[in-house]
Parts: C-alpha cells; structure tokens; sequence
C-alpha cells in the first residue's frame, strides 16, 4: 500500500507476523508489531494516515495503527474480533468507518466507525449476538436481478445500533450457502454502499439507520459481458 503524500513517500507492506511502514526518502523503516498470527487483511486511509491490519488463527487481532507515528490507535482482541480473525477490511473514504470479512463460516460481515467504538463495546456486541441474542434467522437474496432485497430479517444488527451500540452500524451473518466472501469495499463515494466478491459472486450492500441492511447478487454472468472473461 502507499503511503505517500506530500509531505512524505512511503510504502506499507506486510512480512509474515510484522507491518511495515518503509520511507522511500530515508530508506528507514519502522515495524509495526503486535500480532501472534501472520498478517492476513490490511489496508489504508485515503489520507495515508491510518493502516488497519488484522490476522486470522488463534488469539487473533484487529489493529488500526498511526502510520505516522507508527503506533497502534486502536487494538481489538478476542470477541472484539470478527469470528476466526479477519479474511478481508477495508476502510471508508473518509477514514471513518472500517469494514470486516470474518474468517469463519458462515460468514460476518461487520461495519462500525472505529474512532467511537472501544475494543470492550464491540466485544460485548459480538458475545451477544454469537451466544444469547437469538437474532439469527436467514435472509432473503435477490438472485436473479440487480433490485436490492432487504436483508435485515434478523441476522443483522443494523437494527440495535441505536440500542446498544450506536457506533456499530451494522453486524450480519451471511447465509451458509452463499459461498465465502474474500473481498470487500467501501464505494469511495457513499460508504453507506459496499461490495464483497467471492470466486464467483459478487454482493452489493446498502445501508442506512432507518431502513437497516439491503443486499442484491445480480445474476448477470459472462455471456452477459462485452468483454471475454
């Protein structure tokens, strides 16, 4: 990942366990370190600022770190974490709002605005919902066209943000049949749309306070395409 900007040219990249944050100008590099499994997901504000990294396996951990500084602003841990680690993040436009694949099966999906959710609040949240909440009933998918169904039929906790949790925007555990999800992102223009992509499927999510969670998978395949895949 770049970290350049105009005051400074740098890089991120991770080795094995260790972020690194290497500056272009100097040749000087500073580790960022902390997790006991090797880095599996990471990525970068737009404004360079902030590096979130996160590993799967046991003990494992979500960290947002000071790129400048090189130090951690935030460290999630335990049941702070998604589900068997992190299989993919991403972060808003804005630096706000970060965005978690889980390792696990089935599946979650979790959006929150790090700056104003601590490690204990979101794994008090998770608890919850994996071991008592009782809010686990499938939901519905639009498969066969682009018009979004809603997808808050008791998986998502869009729904209780304002209750509980009112920086964790949304918290959803995808079906077992939809086949695991190894991206995702923030549309940098609206971060109240994302997109997750398996090997052959792609969602589209949509949300708001009001309306809670949308999610369509089009079925357009290759034949529908102008360009060979």
């Amino acid at each position: 990942h770049s970290l350049s900007t105009a005051e400074r040219q740098a890089v991120f990249y991770a080795s094995s366990h260790t972020g690194v944050v290497y500056s272009i100008a100097s040749g000087s590099q500073f580790l960022l370190q902390g997790h006991c499994n090797p880095i599996s997901a990471s990525c970068v504000s737009s404004d360079k600022r902030w590096v979130v990294t996160g590993d799967c396996g046991e003990d494992a951990m979500l960290v947002v770190w000071d790129s400048v500084a090189a130090t951690p602003a935030r460290i999630y841990t335990d049941d702070a974490v998604p589900l068997g680690g992190v299989a993919a993040v991403d972060v808003s436009q804005d630096g706000a709002l970060i965005a978690t694949l889980s390792n696990s099966v089935p599946q979650e999906l979790t959006v929150w605005d790090w700056s104003n959710v601590d490690p204990e609040e979101l794994a008090e949240h998770h608890q919850r919902q994996r071991y008592g909440d009782g809010n686990n009933a499938s939901s519905n998918y639009d498969d066969n066209n682009d018009a979004p169904n809603n997808a808050n039929n008791g998986n998502s906790s869009t729904r209780r943000h304002g209750q509980h949790h009112q920086h964790l925007l949304f918290h959803y555990v995808l079906p077992e049949d939809i086949e695991p999800q190894h991206c995702v992102r923030f549309n940098p223009i609206d971060p109240r749309e994302l997109v997750t992509n398996g090997e052959r499927r792609a969602i589209f999510w949509s949300w708001a306070p009001e309306d809670g969670l949308s999610a369509s998978m089009p079925s357009h395949g290759a034949s529908k395409l102008q360009k060979g895949v």
